[in-house]
């Protein structure tokens, strides 16, 4: 397995299932503690566990949509809406390119 380090995400791209993205991720642009995040490409679940050490306003980073899912990828369930896309949830990898 080809695993690449991308600040900002929960874990190393590439480690969560095959021919999935952040995109069609539950945690991507997700909210969290009740608030959306800052920058609209985010993931959630970094933003979460970093919370969870005790960082109150962690650094968060932009996330390509591309980039290949990592172990903590939940499929998101109804219509994803990013900006003026809108990915239905089932078709999580159907047509995305894994970049290996």
């Amino acid at each position: 397995m080809d695993r690449e380090f991308l600040p900002g995400q929960a874990y190393f791209a590439g480690s969560g299932p095959d021919f999935t993205t952040c995109r069609t991720c539950a945690f991507y642009d997700a909210k969290i503690a009740g608030r959306r995040l800052v920058n609209k490409r985010q993931c959630g679940k970094y933003v979460d566990l970093m919370m969870k050490t005790g960082i109150k306003h962690p650094v968060v980073y932009d996330i390509p949509p591309t980039t290949r899912s990592c172990k903590y990828y939940k499929e998101a369930s109804g219509e994803i809406i990013h900006g003026t896309e809108v990915i239905p949830a089932s078709g999580a990898g159907s047509a995305i390119d894994r970049q290996d």
